[in-house]
């Protein structure tokens, strides 16, 4: 399945990559592409591991009624939002301490950064 989402994402490439189209007019398709392989290979790893590690079949039925297979997936996807969190508010943070360490409490007149000019 995965070979076939590849080779359609290839021809699609290469069909918009004719001259005249900007590459801005595809990158946001692109980018749900992407989004959409990686969710799907996020959600595969803790269903194929948990399939080779316990005695549940590796089918849509036998997984949806496991209640390993749901607290499983329920801890992954708390991981992984709490990892997204904690990125995003990171570089936020990382963003306002090199202003603030940047400027100085009372604006200098030899500091050259747009919060200090005004």
């Amino acid at each position: 399945m995965q070979a076939v989402v590849f080779a359609l994402a290839a021809l699609w490439l290469v069909r918009i990559r004719r001259p005249g189209v900007p590459p801005c007019d595809y990158r946001w398709h692109l980018q749900v592409l992407t989004g959409a392989n990686r969710l799907g290979w996020l959600n595969a790893t803790p269903l194929r591991t948990l399939h080779h590690l316990t005695v549940v079949l590796y089918e849509l039925v036998d997984m949806s009624q496991s209640m390993l297979v749901r607290a499983s997936v329920s801890v992954f996807w708390a991981q992984c939002e709490l990892a997204a969190m904690t990125w995003t508010t990171g570089a936020q943070a990382v963003s306002s301490v090199s202003l603030t360490a940047h400027c100085s409490p009372q604006p200098s007149s030899n500091c050259s950064c747009s919060t200090c000019r005004t």
